[in-house]
């Protein structure tokens, strides 16, 4: 889940769901694995603050350079992006996942598509 998933803030996040060769906790060691590698957080280093959607140039360099060429929205020609690329939530997701896939070559994993089901119970939560 990206975005606000403590909602302390805004309160809007964006889940994917993926089926994958690794657990939880492994997953999360390929991430701080990958870290070491590409040389940057993508968690704590970027799209931390409100409407901050943005990888640095740097970083992009840095992602392109260990083989992750993501193919962002806002990388077409003609764009200004001396200071970076504008992600959506799927490429912020996309580029998690490739940092584990570099901190674990075999970390396997496939995106589900599945429609939200809206139950919804609205009224339940109040201050």
């Amino acid at each position: 889940m990206s975005g606000d998933w403590a909602h302390d803030g805004h309160g809007m996040t964006n889940s994917t769901i993926i089926k994958s060769n690794l657990d939880k906790d492994q997953i999360e060691e390929s991430y701080r694995a990958g870290v070491k590698i590409v040389g940057f957080d993508l968690k704590e280093e970027c799209c931390r603050k409100y409407e901050d959607d943005l990888i640095a140039a740097d970083y992009i360099e840095k992602l392109k350079d260990n083989g992750i060429n993501v193919e962002f929205e806002g990388d077409y020609e003609g764009a200004d992006l001396s200071k970076g690329i504008h992600v959506t939530p799927g490429e912020y997701t996309e580029v998690y996942l490739c940092v584990c896939k570099i901190g674990n070559p075999n970390f396997d994993y496939k995106l589900i598509d599945t429609p939200e089901v809206h139950i919804r119970g609205y009224g339940m939560f109040y201050g």
